[in-house]
């Protein structure tokens, strides 16, 4: 959507997840201070063709408490990563990145901190689309380029199995019971319908054949968070159906572009004996996935993590059909690259099953230096250190110049039209939602902003990928050994990418449906408002009158000299599989802002406080408005230079980790 005029603007995004920091130099820059230095046996019963693996199995879970929800919202994903010469695709989802480590591999220890989610969760009722497409030159060139391997160590136990079709699959979970109503793991389970796209790559593993998702759409925001953190599959929200009937037709559709069209012509019936066997391989094979690089390197420093997904399944009825598929690429996004053809009829098979997915932590040991680690972030977010010059894309061999965080320019958000408002604390509410180690810094106030980015370059400003959306920070005061620090305890966002990479950041974004509107001309006494909901679910609203020009420093906005405004930010986003290895890391930042306009605000009315689980406003604030304002801003992100490099990497106790990121 574009609007008519600056000054009023509406976004309906039926999207979920956002901090305040994105994927930008800054982040790039803080984390290269902090860096220092991952088979399945069948058996089939002829009679029900029931499906299993010798491994337990569960599916997704969520990071999220997501309240009752009728029908799934539509979103969408992101790319996938592979091995010890890892190769990553951006938020966008238009280009690998292959970045190389060198990776030793251990199982997960017996856990003294138990996990507080089960590993193992089922999905009745599955219908599963599933057709085998071989993967183009290309593709095969970038997984193996430079001898690159997917194994962890230099036996290269997981290589990329050329002569085996990828697997493109879509499947509708209509029960799928991945979120709880209140605590994870704890609460009543929540069902979350929705609909699933991933492109496997098919890899050897000692013989074995496992996959690889490495292409991933959702139409659920939840669900994307739950796959995307939780078990390494690079979901990124889309509009996404699933044929209904024979014929039947199947489309994805990402922020406006078609990424795949589908058509069932023809069903050809019952499936022979050798057909389902093959087939039923495919659907319980194993996955070894990874995730995002910026995430895990974000999230857990030179540790990088892979999730096996080991699946059982009971059929209940499989039918082959002629599916007649196109898929596209454009700028940003699709799929069409890696397969040898883009287009034609190919034959699928449909499948009805009920599915039981197990996942385990798998953690590679990465051997790479800080130094390649920082090379490697400046890489994939678009900005640059120093000494690196060039940056070379593996799709097209062009190479572009990155400049140096220090000399590049100072703001990647721009133009941003604010509303602020501090509120009293719930100081005993607010605590347990704080990391460990990290507590109410006593008698402060909180603060909500509520800004229009217009625009932000989240990659960089060397990046032609420009947004306009609104986002709004929910903060905290807080104290951390000594130092103030403010708190970002959720983020809102109406832009899926913007929140996809501040999620892979570690940063708490959700998506919502955002209005904001402003006067042009501040002139006193006009009116401001802005409205917040997510899932049909009112979260907040002010509004308020432009007042008096004004020269304030709020902590936490505007006020850049003083330490209290630096951020600190638990890198939570991953899945605490194994609680004792598997801890975040913390993100420390100074924001850099240039006020351009700023006037109080007066008469200000703020709706009641959320209390729902996943937006719980009221037990973080009193909801009182103490002050309010607003202002114009630019606005990045820097390193705290003033927090000691050991509090980055210095990861909390595993016991009080599992306790908080419940």
């Amino acid at each position: 959507e574009t609007p008519t005029n600056r000054s009023t603007y509406t976004r309906h995004s039926p999207l979920s997840y956002d901090p305040i920091m994105a994927a930008r130099c800054g982040l790039s820059a803080a984390l290269a201070i902090v860096l220092a230095a991952s088979s399945a046996l069948a058996s089939e019963d002829s009679k029900n063709k029931a499906l299993c693996t010798d491994q337990e199995a569960a599916p997704p879970f969520s990071l999220l408490q997501v309240g009752s929800r009728e029908t799934p919202k539509l979103r969408s994903t992101t790319t996938r990563p592979l091995k010890p010469r890892v190769i990553v695709e951006d938020v966008l989802g238009g280009t690998f990145l292959p970045y190389v480590y060198n990776q030793t591999t251990t199982a997960a220890p017996n856990l003294h901190v138990p996990s507080p989610i089960s590993n193992s969760q089922f999905f009745q009722g599955a219908k599963i689309l599933t057709m085998m497409l071989m993967p183009s030159k290309e593709l095969i060139e970038t997984v193996t380029t430079n001898k690159q391997s997917l194994g962890p160590d230099d036996s290269g136990s997981l290589k990329l199995k050329q002569d085996v079709p990828l697997e493109l699959r879509i499947t509708y979970l209509p029960d799928a019971k991945i979120g709880w109503s209140g605590v994870a793991g704890e609460s009543d389970p929540v069902n979350i319908p929705h609909t699933l796209l991933t492109l496997r790559l098919p890899i050897d593993h000692e013989g074995d054949t496992v996959y690889q998702s490495i292409y991933s759409l959702t139409n659920d925001d939840t669900a994307m968070l739950i796959y995307r953190l939780g078990h390494g599959i690079p979901a990124k929200v889309s509009n996404l159906t699933f044929p209904t009937a024979t014929p039947g037709s199947l489309s994805a559709v990402r922020r406006g572009l078609s990424v795949l069209e589908a058509k069932v012509v023809e069903d050809l019936g019952d499936v022979t004996d050798t057909e389902f066997s093959q087939t039923r391989g495919v659907v319980i094979s194993p996955e070894i996935n990874f995730g995002t690089e910026i995430a895990h390197i974000s999230a857990t420093g030179s540790e990088i993590d892979f999730k096996q997904r080991n699946c059982k399944a009971i059929i209940h009825e499989m039918r082959k059909l002629s599916v007649n598929i196109s898929v596209f690429d454009d700028a940003h996004e699709g799929f069409a690259w890696m397969l040898n053809s883009d287009s034609g009829i190919v034959d699928g098979y449909l499948v009805e099953a009920d599915l039981n997915i197990t996942t385990t932590l798998l953690t590679k040991i990465s051997e790479g230096s800080s130094s390649d680690i920082s090379k490697f972030v400046a890489e994939i977010s678009g900005t640059g250190g120093k000494g690196d010059k060039l940056a070379t894309s593996r799709r097209t061999g062009s190479t572009r110049e990155l400049p140096d965080w220090e000399t590049s320019p100072k703001h990647g958000y721009n133009n941003g039209d604010m509303v602020w408002f501090e509120t009293t604390v719930n100081e005993s509410g607010a605590q347990r939602y704080l990391p460990p180690g990290v507590s109410i810094a006593k008698g402060e106030p909180g603060v909500i902003v509520n800004v229009r980015w217009q625009p932000a370059a989240i990659f960089g400003p060397e990046i032609p990928f420009l947004l306009d959306y609104n986002e709004m920070w929910i903060m905290l005061p807080t104290v951390f050994k000594g130092k103030r620090y403010t708190y970002p305890v959720q983020m809102l966002l109406d832009d899926d990418v913007a929140a996809t990479a501040g999620v892979d950041f570690g940063l708490p974004k959700k998506l919502a449906n955002m209005t904001f509107t402003w006067p042009e001309n501040k002139t006193a006494g006009s009116k401001v408002h802005f409205d917040v909901n997510r899932h049909g679910r009112k979260v907040v609203s002010l509004d308020g009158k432009i007042g008096v020009p004004s020269n304030e420093k709020i902590v936490g906005v505007n006020d850049d000299k003083n330490d209290a405004g630096e951020f600190l930010v638990m890198v939570s986003h991953q899945f605490p599989w194994d609680p004792e290895k598997d801890r975040p890391v913390k993100l420390l930042t100074k924001p850099i802002f240039t006020t351009l306009e700023q006037t109080t605000l007066t008469d200000v009315k703020v709706s009641p406080m959320s209390v729902h689980p996943e937006e719980p406003f009221a037990d973080w604030y009193m909801g009182d408005v103490l002050r309010a304002g607003y202002m114009r801003v630019n606005c990045d992100f820097r390193p705290s230079m003033k927090s000691p490099v050991a509090w980055y990497v210095e990861e909390p106790d595993p016991k009080s980790f599992a306790e908080w990121w419940k």
